[in-house]
């Protein structure tokens, strides 16, 4: 998807503390308020779609803290920027943090109902459910040493 018209944006520097996600949440919620408005009269996406976007957010969001700062040492933060296009929405999450290093397969191995049920409560799935939530997602280490992760997804046809 390329970028286009930014209708409505919010940002925040996030804390990578105890509070941290909370901010993250509180973000979704006021970037869904600026949807709203931004809609006026056309329809909104679902209930179902939004929450699709805020769980692939949220799981990037908790790999940075865990994986990017495990240490959590001298106060770290990470920005987080949501932003509405006319035909879809972006998180972009950025983090000084330790180098991202890619797994080799993001989809988990076949498992049962049972299995998948213990192993998400022992985490791991993170990757694999923002792939899952959302229409794109991208890394790169910049040149200045961050992590930059891009989520995108697609505005269903009745809402563009």
């Amino acid at each position: 998807m390329v970028a286009g018209h930014v209708m409505g944006a919010v940002e925040v520097v996030v804390p990578v503390d105890g509070q941290g996600m909370d901010v993250v949440h509180l973000l979704l919620g006021r970037f869904w308020e600026v949807v709203t408005l931004a809609a006026g009269d056309r329809a909104l996406p679902t209930e179902t779609w939004r929450a699709e976007f805020a769980i692939a957010v949220v799981e990037i969001a908790a790999n940075i803290v865990r994986y990017a700062y495990p240490n959590r040492v001298d106060g770290p933060s990470f920005t987080l920027a949501l932003r509405l296009y006319l035909d879809h929405i972006e998180a972009v999450l950025t983090d000084e943090g330790i180098a991202f290093a890619p797994p080799a397969e993001v989809a988990p191995a076949a498992v049962s109902v049972d299995e998948l049920a213990v192993d998400l409560l022992e985490g791991g799935y993170g990757l694999w459910l923002a792939h899952s939530a959302v229409d794109e997602v991208g890394h790169e280490r910049t040149a200045d040493g961050a992590n930059r992760w891009r989520l995108a997804k697609r505005l269903p046809l009745e809402v563009r």
